[in-house]
């Protein structure tokens, strides 16, 4: 039977190292997916397993049990954690290369606005109530001005039980949104 320290030391050494890991690769990495305890799990006693092969391989901690008979050793804990860190940064960068995506960071409402500054696009605007209403977008409030959208020409878009547009209801010139009303938003080019 395993102690309640020994589960502990377990965690330490197995799981956290990874963890901090993975939390590096997906930060570098721009990765938007939520996930459940189990997936944060596993990835990060994969990228522990992947961290101790390295150490394994290139160090003279051949083996678990070296590892675990020299713990309290600075370069043994030093290992322990920079190796799976080191490991999350460079497959973090390498996917954020090769994705070629940017990080925003800020009130998602205003690096949206910046974005938009020349731009008229049309937006599709999905409310609380569930109702689908599309348009062009006018104007949104930025900053001090509480967070609202003006679309014109809006459009309800009725769909059936398939989900395909069925029917398009005119509702006006302009249609004001703020940001209660607002559950999400879809932004496309108009012509």
């Amino acid at each position: 039977m395993i102690s309640s320290i020994e589960e502990i030391y377990l965690i330490l050494i197995w799981i956290i190292p990874g963890y901090f890991g993975y939390v590096i690769d997906r930060y570098f990495s721009v990765s938007i997916k939520k996930q459940n305890d189990l997936e944060l799990i596993i990835f990060s006693l994969a990228y522990s397993l992947v961290s101790y092969g390295v150490i394994f391989s290139f160090t003279p901690y051949s083996n678990f049990a070296l590892l675990q008979d020299n713990i309290t050793s600075i370069d043994v804990i030093l290992l322990i954690w920079t190796v799976p860190m080191s490991i999350g940064l460079m497959t973090g960068l390498i996917q954020k290369v090769i994705k070629n995506e940017k990080k925003e960071f800020g009130d998602c409402w205003i690096v949206f606005q910046d974005k938009l500054k020349s731009k008229k696009p049309g937006v599709t605007i999905y409310t609380i109530d569930g109702k689908e209403i599309e348009g062009i977008l006018n104007y949104a409030g930025k900053e001090d001005v509480e967070k609202e959208i003006i679309i014109t020409d809006p459009k309800l878009i009725l769909r059936n039980s398939e989900y395909k547009a069925e029917y398009e209801v005119n509702l006006g010139k302009e249609m004001l949104f703020t940001d209660k009303d607002i559950n999400r938003i879809s932004f496309w080019e108009h012509y």
